[in-house]
């Protein structure tokens, strides 16, 4: 169908405007919308679909939403239930159409429906990111000899805090800032269903060869518009579930859910609600891990009397969520997490603007909750214009270091310096 249309060129793989031209034909000439309107463009305009709530704050679906369901190898596939119920019964009516050979059952990709992927789990992607950062940090950012100088988790914190300066509008580190970054997997919405287990996501040509001009693709197309789902023009192996379609909203009216917004606000998180929980328990194993890898430190101490240098070693001691939260209280952990939100959202925020967010968060912490501060947080961050990543900030607020003065016991015997 489209063969007749698409250049012959042979494609370079260095010649990144052959590539332009190709992928600028793509847009044009192959699955346009003009002709084909019930498709989800993931990669442009609906790059974030099922992952941002209606407020910009990223979500992800929670445990009691997803259901589980076999595909015809019997592996387990996961979606959100009125997902499940909607694409069982497209399967049962694609079905009635391979019987009635109104299919080609013969070398066809969408000959049968079956799941090779679906919902992806959040927290296991988030935390296997969250380990490749801790090795970017120790292996490619602290040399040699600054591990071996790190003799407390307050010289952990300041290495680790300076490396998030320099990588955090890239490679964020807080969970709600990870949903929306290019390395988090689309899939993990439960709104997703892939046929092939494909990787050629940039192959053009094959894409339109193989799967737009499969002999069954207008109607298995047409079939998914039937039961309320999208076809990914850029992965054309990947329906979607289109939480507007009259026929998809059936089948979540039926759960008491009227309206899309219904269904991102009650069966999805909202992702920052658990950043501050979240970001504990990664510094809490973050050090711990140091600790197993690093158990003693060097410390090059002169003498005063002889100009002499000795060098001092120290056994560096893991901390339990009690310890960590003896030394790091709730007003640190909500200064670090604005630092850091700072440094993700690449803002160019002053000094005096920074001790605003971070002093209204802690009242409104005091005097109402976790919850409502961290929504100030976010909310405040988000009205911000994004222009360059923050600097010069001080993490230790003025009246920090006084207050925490009649800890200097436990910080002693635990070996765990505060003052940064």
């Amino acid at each position: 169908m489209f063969k007749e249309n698409f250049p012959t060129t042979r494609l370079a793989a260095n010649k990144s405007r052959d590539v332009f031209l190709l992928n600028q034909f793509y847009d044009k000439y192959i699955f346009q919308k003009s002709f084909f309107n019930y498709q989800i463009d993931s990669w442009k305009d609906k790059l974030h679909y099922g992952l941002v709530n209606k407020n910009g704050d990223s979500i992800y679906p929670k445990n009691l939403s997803i259901a589980s369901y076999n595909n015809d190898n019997s592996t387990t596939q996961q979606n959100l239930f009125f997902v499940v119920e909607a694409f069982k019964e497209l399967k049962n009516y694609h079905r009635s159409f391979l019987l009635t050979n109104k299919f080609d059952k013969n070398n066809s990709i969408y000959a049968s429906i079956n799941p090779i992927s679906s919902t992806v789990n959040f927290d296991s992607l988030y935390v296997a990111y969250a380990n490749d950062l801790y090795r970017v940090f120790v292996d490619r950012f602290l040399t040699f000899s600054s591990i071996k100088k790190i003799n407390s988790i307050n010289d952990f914190m300041s290495y680790f805090i300076y490396f998030l300066k320099s990588i955090a509008n890239i490679s964020p580190f807080n969970r709600s800032s990870f949903i929306t970054f290019r390395r988090c997997d689309p899939d993990i919405n439960g709104l997703n269903i892939s046929f092939a287990d494909e990787n050629s996501f940039d192959d053009v040509k094959r894409k339109a060869n193989e799967f737009f001009n499969d002999p069954n693709f207008y109607p298995f197309a047409e079939n998914c518009k039937r039961f309320g789902f999208l076809i990914d023009r850029n992965i054309p192996w990947k329906i979607t579930a289109d939480l507007e379609s009259p026929i998809m909203i059936d089948y979540y009216k039926k759960f008491g859910l009227q309206t899309s917004d219904d269904v991102l606000n009650k069966l999805y998180h909202v992702a920052y609600q658990a950043d501050i929980e979240s970001l504990t328990n990664v510094l809490i194993s973050f050090w711990n891990l140091f600790v197993d890898e690093n158990p003693i430190s060097s410390t090059a101490l002169e003498l005063p009397d002889c100009g002499a240098v000795k060098l001092g070693f120290s056994i560096n001691n893991k901390v339990n969520r009690e310890i960590f939260d003896k030394f790091f209280n709730i007003n640190w952990k909500l200064r670090f997490y604005v630092l850091t939100k700072i440094y993700e959202f690449n803002l160019n925020v002053t000094q005096n603007k920074f001790e605003t967010i971070f002093n209204e968060a802690v009242k409104l912490n005091n005097y109402y909750n976790l919850e409502t501060a961290l929504q100030k947080i976010n909310n405040d961050l988000k009205s911000l214009k994004s222009l360059s990543t923050a600097t010069n900030f001080s993490l230790t607020e003025p009246d920090f270091i006084a207050r925490i003065t009649s800890e200097t016991a436990i910080n002693r015997s635990s070996g765990l310096n505060l003052n940064f």
